[in-house]
């Protein structure tokens, strides 16, 4: 939670970019990614955390969007730090 708000949910040069709002504090974080992981039970939710192992850190995430289930495919999205 804290590195997805510290280098992702928080960064206003990624939030500009995509369809949600910069995250004001943790607790915006934490409700996102619990529904998100709830969401993980939904067979056409695809949703992936991007990790720098060198710092062991969460520094974006890549997701499956605008999905086309009759045609079988999809826009991959992602987000990433800007500081990477």
């Amino acid at each position: 939670i804290e590195d997805f708000y510290n280098n992702v949910g928080s960064d206003p040069n990624v939030t500009k970019y995509v369809g949600w709002n910069n995250h004001k504090n943790l607790e915006v974080t934490k409700n996102i990614i619990e529904k998100w992981i709830e969401n993980y039970n939904n067979k056409n939710n695809y949703f992936w955390a991007i990790e720098l192992k060198d710092i062991k850190q969460i520094i974006g995430t890549i997701n499956c969007v605008n999905m086309d289930l009759k045609n079988e495919n999809c826009e991959i999205g992602y987000t990433i730090s800007s500081k990477y």
